[in-house]
């Protein structure tokens, strides 16, 4: 399989060869936005460099794996399939799915690693095909109706599912005017001269609509919507020959992702083929952030005039995690953040480097004389980087770049500081527990912080239906249809060597009215595990940021 993309105001993205319903075509990670709209004071209301990230970010309901908990408001850039297909509501061809996994990439037990809360957890969020996929044909994903009805000032009047019933009917009568005309054919030539006219009058008109947008814009495309209809004429010029891409485009599909061979690292990329030094590896669109003060991230104090939370920009808790994916330089405030393959990892002995791209299809070179607030009124990348190898590759290597003498120095002196934070080595995160039910859940004796500050727990139970002995209850198959949250693990006792139940446990659970019930004898099948909100990896106050 080979991906090409290309930039024509946008990102076009496409394949080489036919694929089928149901074909997976992409596997990305999730980089967590962090409540946003919170430190940054709102500015996405304003003209500035937060609604371009905005225009990147999914609901982070729409990528599945508690995500959702991570903060009080999350959103979730997802480069890759999430980031560079466009949307045609009537062309839709994939589907993004939700994340397949959560994971610390094995970098050890715990939070013992300094590499801890430094890299998205949230990956393969699988890419799917819905309808048969041609040869040369754009890939189109479903942003939704709203997102073009609320970007009407940007955008303009762009079709939507109901708009081409409308445009079908007025070519449809269209086209009885242009047979009536054009019935006598010795003045065929001078009418079909004027029809182009009447047609380039009819696209200028003043009074535009959705359905307006939807109709042919030159006249030979007229006569062959004529034989063929607007659908198909769209469907048609969404495809382009595998000469013309081959020409024209860049390839995607020379890498993929894996646990990186760099210690503390998290994954990383690795090639599908060789290389050869000089070689183009990849490209890399880039989203800007003109001002870096928007990753920042605040402590939060009540305002006595509102009583309401606000941030307080004399205190600082940390950086949003996608600064680690985001390149920049010292002496400016202009952040750059690929939104292709983000696993390229740091090496002082680097088999590919990173330039600009030199093609003008992808790459605007007359912005980097501009100063940096330009970026603050352009709402679509202009800017790419490119990957190139600086030695020979083989297939199955790591492909590593140097992040620069500031970024080594940030992560030595990181390193060098690091100390795990309490209960570092007992912590289990709920992705953990709930994917591998033989896991031993820590007892409040063992980790006394895990059910007060990370995790919730949550375990099926029905008073009515057990018997009581000295107000602790013994848990019983007979019914579990509800479920309470348990307030700690008083003890753990080893049963067998089972996949599923090899211990039962004695909790507290915290039922109506606050009361809390004892119960023992509790398997593990009848327990369940979320992640409370500013519990994960992410919010460690050591967690390493640093830009590239």
């Amino acid at each position: 399989m080979i991906l090409v993309l290309y930039v024509q105001e946008c990102i076009l993205i496409t394949l080489v060869h036919i694929l089928p319903v149901d074909d997976i075509i992409g596997h990305d990670p999730a980089i967590p936005l962090l409540d946003m709209d919170f430190h940054t004071g709102l500015s996405m209301q304003k003209e500035d460099f937060h609604w371009l990230i905005s225009e990147y970010a999914w609901k982070d309901t729409t990528v599945g794996q508690e995500m959702d908990n991570e903060a009080e408001t999350t959103s979730a850039f997802v480069p890759g399939f999430g980031a560079m297909p466009n949307c045609h509501l009537r062309l839709t061809n994939i589907a993004e799915g939700e994340l397949e996994h959560h994971d610390n990439a094995g970098i050890g037990n715990g939070r013992t690693d300094p590499g801890v809360g430094a890299f998205t957890p949230y990956h393969d969020r699988q890419t799917y095909v819905t309808k048969k996929v041609q040869a040369g044909q754009e890939l189109f994903v479903d942003y939704g109706v709203n997102w073009f009805l609320t970007r009407e000032v940007d955008m303009g009047l762009v079709p939507i599912l109901t708009s081409y019933p409308v445009a079908n009917r007025f070519m449809d009568s269209f086209k009885d005017l242009v047979e009536r005309i054009t019935s006598d054919d010795t003045k065929k030539e001078v009418l079909e001269e004027a029809l182009t006219d009447l047609w380039n009058v009819i696209l200028q008109s003043p009074y535009k609509s959705r359905p307006h947008a939807a109709i042919p814009k030159t006249f030979h495309d007229v006569k062959r919507a004529f034989d063929i209809g607007i659908d198909q004429l769209e469907v048609e010029q969404s495809i382009h020959t595998i000469d013309w891409l081959s020409e024209n485009g860049k390839c995607l599909d020379y890498i993929d992702y894996n646990n990186s061979t760099i210690p503390h690292a998290g994954r990383g990329a690795f090639s599908k083929r060789s290389f050869k030094e000089g070689e183009y590896i990849h490209i890399a669109p880039l989203v800007h952030i003109p001002d870096r003060d928007v990753l920042t991230m605040y402590v939060d104090m009540l305002d006595p005039s509102t009583y309401e939370d606000v941030r307080d920009t004399s205190k600082v808790t940390g950086y949003q995690p996608w600064l680690n994916y985001c390149f920049g330089h010292r002496s400016s405030s202009l952040l750059l953040c690929p939104y292709s393959n983000i696993f390229i990892n740091h090496s002082k002995e680097p088999n590919a480097k990173v330039v600009w791209s030199t093609d003008p299809v992808f790459h605007n070179a007359s912005l980097l004389k501009e100063p940096v607030s330009i970026f603050d009124n352009i709402w679509s990348t202009k800017l790419s980087f490119e990957y190139i190898a600086i030695k020979e590759i083989y297939e199955g290597d790591e492909i590593l770049i140097d992040y620069g003498d500031e970024w080594q120095e940030a992560w030595d002196n990181h390193v060098e500081k690091w100390k795990p934070v309490e209960n570092a080595k007992t912590y289990i995160s709920s992705q953990q527990l709930n994917s591998n039910p033989s896991l031993p859940i820590p007892t409040e004796e063992e980790n006394d912080t895990l059910f007060v500050d990370n995790l919730d727990a949550w375990c099926h139970f029905n008073k009515a239906s057990l018997r009581e002995d000295d107000y602790v209850y013994v848990w019983q198959e007979e019914d579990m249809e509800n479920e309470y949250q348990v307030l700690s693990f008083i003890d753990r006792t080893y049963i067998a060597e089972d996949e599923d139940d090899s211990y039962v446990y004695k909790v507290v659970l915290m039922g109506e009215e606050d009361e809390e019930y004892i119960v023992e004898n509790v398997p593990r099948r009848a327990l369940s595990f979320s992640q409370q909100r500013y519990g994960s990896d992410f919010f460690i106050p050591q967690a390493f940021r640093h830009k590239m």
